[in-house]
């Protein structure tokens, strides 16, 4: 009997500490905003469920101190990243309180996707910033072939690049990203 109850007992218990760790991702993407504390952690929520034949060598953060294959954070006090690479229109950046990047290693025309955390103006017009000033750019070296911008609470989220990356990202973003909702999804010409 003694037996009886001690399997009943770590049975019960086994069970309630499973359902401690449950998310429901199956509703992510639906709620009515994002609670994430960095911007890095919605990129790495993408990355990490990007399939491994879907990745690309990549970095992100800062160009004077990268994250190797995987996203990483922006200073927001180095212009030159955020006005040449991801191209953060200059009238935004007072309004970015938080950034993170991941970029194409051999070519940022590939893949270039940015987290920008906004506050003190409206995300969707700050989104429409993003995309004028992303679909206005003078490339180099090849030009992306596709753009999204995406909005999740007070986060932009955005990718230029190869159809496949940037169709990849936003697939994902929408299916994991708690709030997102795709905002732009255009080609670029």
């Amino acid at each position: 009997m003694k037996k009886f109850f001690g399997n009943l007992i770590l049975t019960t218990l086994a069970l309630t500490l499973m359902g401690c760790g449950f998310s429901d991702k199956g509703n992510a993407g639906k709620g009515q905003g994002a609670s994430y504390e960095q911007a890095v952690d919605i990129l790495n929520l993408i990355w990490e469920n990007t399939p491994e034949e879907e990745k690309f060598p990549s970095y992100g953060g800062n160009s004077s101190d990268p994250v190797m294959d995987a996203p990483g954070t922006v200073d927001r006090g180095d212009t030159n990243l955020l006005s040449y690479t991801l191209l953060v229109p200059e009238d935004l950046q007072e309004s970015v309180t938080d950034a993170a990047s991941l970029v194409h290693m051999m070519n940022g025309n590939t893949f270039t996707g940015a987290a920008l955390k906004i506050q003190g103006t409206e995300v969707e017009k700050a989104a429409e910033n993003v995309r004028d000033t992303v679909a206005g750019n003078q490339f180099v070296c090849g030009f992306p072939e596709r753009l999204t911008v995406i909005t999740a609470g007070d986060y932009i989220l955005y990718a230029f690049g190869s159809e496949e990356n940037v169709t990849s990202f936003q697939s994902i973003a929408e299916s994991k990203v708690e709030g997102a909702k795709v905002i732009y999804n255009q080609l670029l010409e």
